[in-house]
C-alpha cells in the first residue's frame, strides 16, 4: 500500500501547474507614454497593474490554501478509509478463523449416515424394549384380574353361603317368615352378581323355596301382640261380677247426716233395718267382695298372664301361648262381670287369640343350601 504524503493526488498537481504559468505570465505591458498625459496613463496603469497583480496573488495563495486544504482532506479521507480497510480486513481474518472452526465441526454425509443407523439401531431396541414391558405389564394386570375375580367369588360364594344359612335359622328355629324371605332374595341376588352358569340351579331352588314361604300361611305376630297388649292395657277398668251398685257407692260416699231433724234421723234408721232384711234364692255360695288391695293383685296377675302370652307369641311357643290365654280367659269368667258389655268383647277378642297359631311350622328351604354345597364340591 502506497504512503499518501508521497505521491500526491493528480488534481493537486494540475493545480500547482496552473499557479506556476500564471505567475510567469506577465500582467500588463506597460503602454508607450508621451507628455503629461501619457504618465497620468501610467500612473492609472500602474495601479491597475499593482491591483491586478494583488489580486492574482490573492487568488494564488487562495488556490494554493484550497490545494492544500484538498490535499490534507485527501489525506485524512485517505486515513480514514485505510482505517476502515484494516477494520475489515480484521473482520475478515476473523470471519474465515470462525469459518475454519466451524468446518472443523461440520459432519460429512458418511458421518450423518453412520449417526442416523446408529440412532435407528437405538431406537428399534428402546422399542423392543418397551413392547416387551408392555407386555409384562399387560400380563401382570390379567393375572391381578384373575386373582381378584377368583378373590370377589370366593368372597360373594361365602356371603351366599352365610345368608342361606341366615334363611334357614329363621326358618327353623325363630319362625320368622319375613326374615327368611329376605335372606334368601339377598342370596339370590348376590348369585344373580357373579354370572355363573354354574349357579343357575341353585337360584332356580332359590326362588322355588321363596315361592313356599310367600305361600306359607302364618299369623300375624305384629296384628296379635298389639291385641294382646291393649287388653291388658283394659284390664283395670273392667268391672267385678259382686262389685257394689254405684247407687250404694255414693250413699257410702255421701255426707253423714248432722241434721237436727228427728223425721230425717228416722228415715235413715228405717232405711237401715229395711236393708239388713232381704230375702233371695242363694244357688251358688256367695262370694265376698275383694278388698281394693285384692283387686290391685288380680289385675296385675291377669295381666301376667297376657304378657306371657305376648312373649311366647313372638317366641313362636304356640303351647305356653294357649295355656296362658287359656288361664286369662278362666280368670275373667270367675271375677268380672260376664253380663258388661267390655268384658264380653275382651273374651271375644281372647276366643279370637286362641284360634291362632303362632308356632305354626314353615317349609323346608334346606335345599338351596345344598346344592350350593354341592356346586362347589364341598
Amino acid at each position: 500500500m502506497t504512503d499518501p504524503t508521497t505521491n500526491p493526488p493528480a488534481d493537486n498537481a494540475d493545480d500547482q501547474r496552473d499557479s506556476e504559468k500564471a505567475q510567469q505570465t506577465p500582467l500588463v505591458k506597460a503602454p508607450d507614454s508621451r507628455g503629461k498625459n501619457s504618465g497620468d496613463s501610467n500612473n492609472g496603469l500602474a495601479v491597475f497593474s499593482t491591483l491586478l497583480a494583488l489580486l492574482a496573488l490573492v487568488g494564488v495563495a487562495l488556490t494554493w490554501y484550497q490545494t492544500q486544504v484538498k490535499q490534507v482532506q485527501s489525506k485524512s479521507s485517505l486515513a480514514v478509509g485505510v482505517t476502515e480497510i484494516g477494520g475489515q480486513v480484521s473482520r475478515l481474518g476473523d470471519s474465515i478463523a470462525r469459518l475454519q472452526t466451524q468446518q472443523d465441526g461440520v459432519v460429512t454425509v458418511d458421518q450423518l449416515d453412520n449417526r442416523l443407523t446408529q440412532i435407528n439401531t437405538q431406537v428399534s431396541a428402546s422399542l423392543d424394549s418397551i413392547g416387551a414391558s408392555q407386555q409384562e405389564l399387560r400380563n401382570s394386570i390379567d393375572k391381578i384380574n384373575t386373582d381378584l375375580q377368583a378373590g370377589v367369588g370366593a368372597y360373594l360364594f361365602e356371603e351366599v353361603s352365610q345368608l342361606l344359612k341366615l334363611a334357614n335359622h329363621n326358618a327353623v328355629f325363630a319362625n320368622d317368615k319375613s326374615m327368611a324371605i329376605t335372606a334368601l332374595q339377598l342370596a339370590d341376588g348376590q348369585l344373580k352378581q357373579l354370572s355363573d352358569p354354574r349357579y343357575a340351579a341353585v337360584r332356580r331352588k332359590i326362588n322355588e323355596e321363596l315361592t313356599e314361604l310367600e305361600n306359607a300361611q302364618q299369623a300375624d305376630i305384629t296384628a296379635l301382640s298389639a291385641t294382646l297388649n291393649g287388653i291388658a292395657r283394659a284390664v283395670p277398668e273392667l268391672p267385678l261380677f259382686n262389685e257394689p251398685p254405684a247407687q250404694e257407692a255414693q250413699q257410702q260416699q255421701a255426707e253423714p247426716a248432722t241434721e237436727s231433724n228427728w223425721r230425717t234421723a228416722l228415715g235413715e234408721v228405717w232405711r237401715d233395718i229395711s236393708g239388713l232384711i232381704k230375702i233371695q234364692r242363694v244357688e251358688q255360695v256367695p262370694v265376698p267382695l275383694l278388698a281394693p288391695e285384692q283387686r290391685y293383685f288380680l289385675n296385675q296377675n291377669l295381666q301376667l298372664y297376657l304378657n306371657k302370652s305376648e312373649l311366647a307369641l313372638l317366641q313362636r311357643n304356640n303351647a305356653v301361648y294357649q295355656q296362658s290365654l287359656e288361664s286369662a280367659v278362666g280368670w275373667i269368667e270367675q271375677y268380672f262381670d260376664l253380663d258388661d258389655s267390655q268384658v264380653q268383647g275382651v273374651l271375644t277378642q281372647l276366643q279370637e287369640l286362641r284360634e291362632q297359631q303362632p308356632g305354626g311350622s314353615l317349609p323346608d328351604i334346606t335345599g338351596s343350601y345344598d346344592l350350593l354345597q354341592r356346586v362347589q364340591g364341598r
